[in-house]
């Protein structure tokens, strides 16, 4: 739904605070084949990674779909990125996929993972490593075929995906310092009570400044009574013109929930005064 920025986001996926689920054991398969590997350049000149095409056959572990990339997967220095660079699709990218890659500068081990939906709405990753044949080329020249060995261990993701409407941002204004420079953006955001599952409604007023830090949401401010437990929370980037939010509450059975909405990128950021938000990933806290 929102393309590589899901997935890139994973900076966005990345501000959920619920810890992975435990891993759990899946059947061999054969190892996947990296082609037309060759360096990877950028800015002056500068190598900073291998870039290769990989891909996988349809259920090459339990319920994973196919997929065919290309990938750049930049040199990390200290151990293992965080989630790697997202891989470009040769056709269309189904919802809530992606592929990442990165590649250790010491060992030139390469690693590769593979993100799907799976039934239920849960959000499954698997992963493969590989070492290149030699450390590629300045000059461009092909590496030889390499094997990724995948691993049999699937890891679910924290949270379920599904469909809780949409939230409509309206009254939207804008914070500029002196210099006429976007500061932050202000808006009000609302929604029915029992929109998913028994979440209580809300209607609140969301200001924030453009933070790098994905970790940090600042609260939004009822308008009038709020229910107990209710909370409203936001982040923003203006790298990728987006807005998530998360409305946090208590259930009938005592469980703390979250469910998480990512507007659409916005192209008119600054000028936008209406644009919407989907809900769709629900966590149990």
């Amino acid at each position: 739904m929102h393309g590589s920025l899901l997935t890139t986001l994973a900076a966005v996926a990345g501000v959920v605070t619920a810890a992975p689920a435990a891993s759990h054991k899946a059947r061999a398969i054969d190892p996947w084949v990296a082609t037309d590997g060759k360096v990877l350049v950028e800015g002056h000149g500068i190598a900073v990674g291998v870039q290769f095409d990989v891909s996988a056959p349809a259920g090459y572990l339990l319920d994973a779909p196919a997929f065919s990339v290309h990938c750049p997967a930049y040199y990390v220095y200290n151990g293992a990125a965080s989630n790697g660079t997202a891989c470009t699709f040769s056709g269309a990218q189904p919802a809530y996929s992606a592929v990442y890659a990165y590649t250790d500068y010491n060992t030139l081990a390469v690693t590769v993972r593979h993100q799907w939906l799976s039934a239920g709405g849960v959000r499954k990753v698997s992963s493969a490593v590989g070492t290149l044949p030699s450390a590629p080329a300045y000059d461009g020249t092909p590496l030889d075929p390499f094997s990724l060995q995948v691993s049999s261990a699937v890891t679910a993701l924290p949270g379920i995906i599904g469909d809780y409407g949409v939230w409509t941002a309206t009254n939207g204004d804008f914070v500029r310092d002196s210099a006429g420079r976007l500061r932050g953006m202000q808006y009000k955001l609302s929604a029915p009570a029992g929109y998913a599952l028994d979440a209580p409604g809300f209607d609140v007023s969301c200001y924030y400044d453009y933070n790098p830090d994905a970790t940090v949401f600042p609260v939004c401010t009822p308008i009038g009574s709020a229910a107990a437990g209710s909370q409203v929370s936001l982040w923003a980037s203006v790298l990728y013109n987006i807005t998530t939010v998360h409305h946090q509450w208590t259930g009938a059975d005592g469980k703390t929930y979250q469910l998480v909405g990512t507007s659409d990128p916005l192209p008119n950021l600054g000028q936008v005064t209406e644009f919407t938000i989907n809900p769709d990933l629900l966590n149990t806290l």
